[in-house]
């Protein structure tokens, strides 16, 4: 599964899948079962969230292999960030029309903003 992974680089996202992430996780009293069911049906989302679980950014001391134990070690307000950032990102890549270039620009001055914010 390790080498499948890393020879896709980028999949798709299910816009519900995100909605169904963000309605979940804005209650934790969901239980971690139903929030890794909605994301299971999903393999852009599931790929993108174990990328983010195993990365250097978490520190993790064992690699991270499954949704569930993703889910329990981000908890559920960086997995709603997560899913907040791909639905919003995923319309901007891939197109170069005007309208989605200045999308782009929108979108990297929200998260230098963003950045600027936390920072102060």
């Amino acid at each position: 599964m390790d080498r499948l992974l890393q020879q896709v680089t980028e999949l798709a996202v299910l816009p519900h899948v995100v909605f169904k992430v963000l309605e979940l996780s804005g209650n934790e009293d969901y239980p971690t079962a139903t929030m890794e069911q909605a994301i299971t049906v999903d393999p852009g989302f599931s790929s993108r969230l174990l990328r983010v679980a195993n990365s250097s950014y978490y520190a993790l001391p064992r690699k991270v292999q499954s949704i569930r134990e993703a889910i329990t070690c981000l908890g559920f307000r960086a997995v709603r960030q997560l899913a907040m950032t791909v639905g919003v990102f995923d319309v901007f890549i891939g197109k170069n029309d005007a309208d989605s270039l200045r999308r782009r620009a929108w979108w990297r001055h929200a998260v230098d903003t963003a950045v600027c914010c936390r920072w102060l």
